[in-house]
């Protein structure tokens, strides 16, 4: 975390920055403490949390629940990942509900970055009722 203000001041003419942090997960609560540190230092206009669609949805609201503590207001937007790996799709609905966050992304495949996708209300719907990716 220290790093990443440093690194930021390096590029502070660029419009846009995109921080990608290694997975954390939820469980961990040193690594939490580490990720709110780099969200305290970067101070991100946007934060996204990236959810696996092979998870759990208990799996998923304890991840919206404890990482919504590392910042004021949560994440502002979700990102649902391994959609081709998935079985159903109906939990990813259920979790969009109960995070009250707009879905800004999703991936189905490996190919990166051709396979991710603005996410889309009607695109999940139709993946719900059966739509093959």
């Amino acid at each position: 975390p220290p790093e990443l203000v440093a690194a930021l001041k390096e590029i502070a003419d660029c419009d846009t920055v995109l921080i990608d942090t290694a997975g954390r997960s939820h469980m961990d609560q040193l690594k939490l403490n580490e990720l709110a540190q780099f969200i305290a230092n970067g101070k991100p206009s946007e934060v996204h949390l990236v959810l696996a669609s092979t998870t759990t949805q208990e799996a998923m609201e304890a991840a919206l629940e404890k990482f919504g503590r590392l910042r004021a207001g949560g994440a502002d937007q979700i990102i649902f990942t391994k959609l081709d790996e998935a079985v159903s799709f109906g939990v990813l609905l259920n979790v969009a509900r109960t995070a009250s966050r707009a879905l800004s992304y999703i991936t189905t495949g490996q190919d990166v970055p051709d396979n991710i996708e603005v996410g889309q209300p009607r695109r999940l719907a139709r993946l719900i009722l059966g739509e093959k990716l």
